[in-house]
């Protein structure tokens, strides 16, 4: 298994970087024609620039790819602490407005992570029209607890922002394109924003369509980090 990661951080640097990939390709064409062929159509000139570009990949992987990959991994660290605050409000919410037997119908307990992903249509339209944000939740594990839903929902938003800005500040340069933005789509999101610029949160705030997007987001951050997790898993 441990001959697996230098192969698999490979593929990973051929997918991110193909443009690279295609000029070492051509660059390995021009190297083999010169010594090989002993092309004299070829010029000395030819055959060095090659050799520049081949080294400079080389040289690119080494030391540019690979620390930035580290880096990514560990921003891709802290970002599962972010989305499993967002999840744990989620588990909250259904753990609320469920009863015990329809939590063991739908095994929610076995893995709420993969649940809520799984069936985020239905959650959405679920909570827009059941959810009250007044409702005490239902600590099952300490119920002397006494915290509203909206309670929950500043406590959560609020964490994010702190967290958002500083993963941003640490590893704006390493995060992929597609995490940046779903990670700006949460923060720009319609209770998000409520929360964050009036420090107010209603009732008609919670939609289907802000909280379907919203676990959209989410969702995508996870399956990107689970994917370079695996990709470089040591």
């Amino acid at each position: 298994m441990k001959n697996k990661k230098p192969f698999s951080i490979l593929k990973y640097f051929f997918i991110e970087e193909i443009r690279l990939i295609i000029i070492l390709f051509i660059s390995s064409i021009f190297i083999s024609i010169y010594i090989y062929k002993n092309d004299l159509s070829f010029s000395l000139i030819t055959y060095d620039i090659s050799i520049a570009f081949l080294t400079g990949i080389i040289l690119y992987f080494f030391l540019i790819f690979l620390p930035k990959i580290s880096k990514r991994k560990n921003a891709q660290r802290e970002l599962n602490i972010i989305i499993n605050d967002l999840i744990k409000l989620f588990s909250l919410i259904i753990e609320n407005y469920y009863s015990d037997e329809e939590l063991r119908g739908i095994r929610f307990r076995n893995n709420p992570k993969k649940y809520i992903y799984d069936n985020i249509d239905e959650i959405s339209k679920y909570i827009e029209n059941n959810l009250k944000l007044d409702d005490i939740i239902k600590f099952k594990w300490n119920k002397d607890r006494k915290l509203t839903l909206n309670n929950n929902f500043f406590k959560v938003v609020n964490k994010f922002n702190v967290n958002y800005r500083e993963i941003i500040l640490k590893y704006g340069d390493y995060l992929e394109k597609e995490t940046l933005d779903n990670l700006e789509q949460i923060y720009k999101n319609h209770i998000f924003i409520n929360i964050r610029e009036y420090d107010y949160l209603s009732q008609n705030d919670i939609r289907e369509i802000t909280i379907k997007k919203l676990l959209q987001d989410i969702y995508s951050i996870q399956k990107t980090a689970d994917r370079i997790n695996n990709i470089c898993k040591k």
